[in-house]
C-alpha cells in the first residue's frame, strides 16, 4: 500500500487561494472594490464633514462586490457536482485472496498482485488479468467505451492491444454473467478508467467563447471608462479647480469619479450570465442531459448538429426508455400503460393485442434482473444486473405491469445471446404448466421487419 498508494482516483490539484481569488476578481470585481475603497477614503478622512451619502454607496458598492463572488462560487460548486459522480462507479468492497486466504477488503486497499473473485453483479475494482473465466463469464464495457453488448471474458490472449483484448478485465467494468478469477496488474490512476478520470478532473488551458468575448468587453468598458475619468480629472484641474476652487474639492472629485467608473459598470452582467446559463442548463437536464460546467452550456449552444451513439455512460450508465413506437404510432410509457390498461378492461377475456405483445417481449427476452433485496423501492431506484440496453427495457417492462408474475407462466427453453453481427437475440419459451411453446426475438428493427410478411398493430 506504501508502495502503490491508494487504488483510487486521485484527487485534482486544486489551488484554494488562487481559486478563492477568482471568485471576487472575476470580470469587474477590482473596479467594483477599488470604487467601494476610494468612497470610503472620500467619506473618511477626506470627508470634512463626513457625508453618510458616501458611506451607502461605499457599502452598495461592496455588497455587489460580495455578491458577484457569491455567483461566482455557486458556478463553480454546481459544475464539480459531475466530476464528483465518477468516484461512485468504483465498488465499495472486493473479495480477494492474499497470502491464501479469501477476506473481503475496501477497493481502495487492493494493490497489483492481489487475486479477485469477481461473480455476476460485480464491478471490477481494478485492472486485472483473468487467470480462470467461467464459459458464460461476460463483462459490460460502455462505461468506457460507450457500448452496451458484453464481451466474453478469456483466459487466453485474443489481441495484443491491451483495451482489445478479452483476458484484461478493465476496472469499473460491470459483469453480467459467469464467474472470474483474476490477478491485480494496475490500481489508481495507473489504470484505464483511473487514466480517464484524471483527464476529466485536469484543469482546461485558456478560455472558453464566452470567457474571451466577456474578456473583451470587461476591456472595453474599462478603457472608455479610464477615459472619461481621466478627462474628468483634467478638466477638474486645469479649469474648475482654478476658477472656481469651492464648487468641487477633492473628495467630492472623488465620488464623482466613482460616480462615472460605476455608471459604464455592468454590475448585474455577471448574475445575468450565470442566470440565463443556469436557466439553459436546467432545461437540458430536463431532457438528461447534465453539463460538467455552465461554461460549457454557451458552447453547446453554438453548436448544429452532434452525431452520437449513446452519452452518460460515464457519469451514469444508465439508459432509460422514453417511448415506443407500434407500427406507425408512437405513445410513452405512460401512455402505452394507460392503453395496456384500457384494453384489458374492454377486453376482459384476454384477447392480447400489439402492446401485451411488446410488453411479455421485454420482460421474457431480456437477461435482465432486478434485486429482490431492493423490490419495495420505485421502479427507476431498483438495483438491477445486466447490461444498461437490458435494464433499460426491463424497467420499461415493469411499468407496463409486474414482470415476476409474467416470468411465472414461462420457463426458457432455448436461448441465443446477441451479438453485434446478427443484432438480435433469441429465447424460446414454454409455458410451465400447459403444452404451449413461444419465441421471443428482440432485436435491430432492420433485422426482422424485412423478410416479415405480417405486422402485428396496437389495433390487432
Amino acid at each position: 500500500m506504501a508502495h502503490y498508494g491508494k487504488n483510487a482516483p486521485s484527487d485534482p490539484p486544486t489551488h484554494h487561494t488562487r481559486k478563492v481569488l477568482g471568485y471576487f476578481f472575476k470580470g469587474f470585481g477590482p473596479i467594483l472594490l477599488v470604487a467601494a475603497i476610494l468612497v470610503f477614503i472620500a467619506w473618511r478622512p477626506l470627508g470634512k464633514p463626513p457625508a453618510p451619502a458616501n458611506l451607502a454607496l461605499a457599502i452598495v458598492l461592496l455588497a455587489v462586490f460580495f455578491i458577484q463572488a457569491a455567483f461566482n462560487m455557486w458556478q463553480d460548486w454546481s459544475s464539480s457536482r459531475v466530476m464528483a459522480s465518477i468516484k461512485t462507479m468504483l465498488p465499495d468492497h472486493c473479495l480477494v485472496t492474499r497470502d491464501g486466504a479469501q477476506l473481503t477488503l475496501l477497493a481502495e486497499e487492493i494493490v497489483p498482485g492481489d487475486i479477485l473473485t469477481i461473480k455476476m453483479g460485480n464491478k471490477l475494482p481494478a485492472d486485472v488479468r483473468f487467470i480462470g473465466a467461467s464459459s458464460d463469464a461476460r463483462f459490460d464495457r460502455s462505461i468506457l467505451t460507450g457500448e452496451s453488448v458484453p464481451l466474453a471474458a478469456t483466459v487466453d490472449s485474443t489481441n495484443e492491444n491491451y483495451l482489445e483484448t478479452r483476458c484484461i478485465g478493465l476496472q469499473g467494468t460491470h459483469c453480467v454473467s459467469g464467474t472470474c478469477i483474476g490477478v491485480v496488474v494496475a490500481t489508481g490512476d495507473k489504470t484505464i478508467f483511473g487514466r480517464i478520470a484524471k483527464l476529466t478532473n485536469e484543469p482546461k488551458k485558456g478560455l472558453t467563447t464566452l470567457e474571451r468575448e466577456v474578456l473583451h468587453f470587461v476591456l472595453i468598458i474599462c478603457a472608455v471608462m479610464l477615459s472619461v475619468i481621466v478627462l474628468v480629472i483634467i478638466i477638474w484641474a486645469s479649469w474648475l479647480r482654478r476658477d472656481y476652487p469651492d464648487w468641487i474639492n477633492v473628495p467630492n472629485l472623488i465620488i464623482s469619479c466613482v460616480s462615472v467608473a460605476v455608471a459604464f459598470i455592468p454590475e448585474g452582467l455577471p448574475v445575468a450570465v450565470t442566470a440565463s446559463m443556469t436557466i439553459s442548463a436546467n432545461m437540458m437536464r430536463k431532457n438528461k442531459i447534465l453539463c460538467k460546467s455552465l461554461k460549457t452550456v454557451e458552447s453547446l449552444g453554438s453548436v448544429s448538429v452532434i452525431c452520437s451513439d449513446k452519452t452518460g455512460t460515464l457519469t451514469q450508465n444508465k439508459m432509460t426508455v422514453i417511448d415506443c413506437a407500434l407500427g406507425n404510432e408512437r405513445m410513452s410509457v405512460k401512455q402505452a400503460h394507460d392503453a395496456l390498461v384500457l384494453n384489458q378492461a374492454q377486453n376482459p377475456s384476454g384477447t392480447h393485442n400489439a402492446l401485451d405483445q411488446l410488453r411479455s417481449l421485454a420482460g421474457l427476452c431480456n437477461a435482465a434482473e432486478f434485486d429482490a433485496a431492493t423490490r419495495r423501492l420505485p421502479i427507476e431506484q431498483r438495483t438491477i444486473y445486466g447490461d444498461a440496453t437490458d435494464q433499460a427495457i426491463l424497467r420499461f417492462s415493469e411499468q407496463l405491469g409486474s414482470v415476476a408474475e409474467l416470468r411465472r407462466c414461462w420457463q426458457t427453453k432455448y436461448e441465443l445471446a446477441f451479438n453485434s453481427k446478427n443484432k438480435y437475440m433469441i429465447r424460446a419459451l414454454g409455458l410451465v404448466h400447459p403444452d404451449g411453446k413461444s419465441m421471443s426475438l428482440p432485436s435491430d428493427t432492420a433485422a426482422v421487419f424485412e423478410p416479415a410478411d405480417i405486422l402485428l398493430t396496437i389495433k390487432g
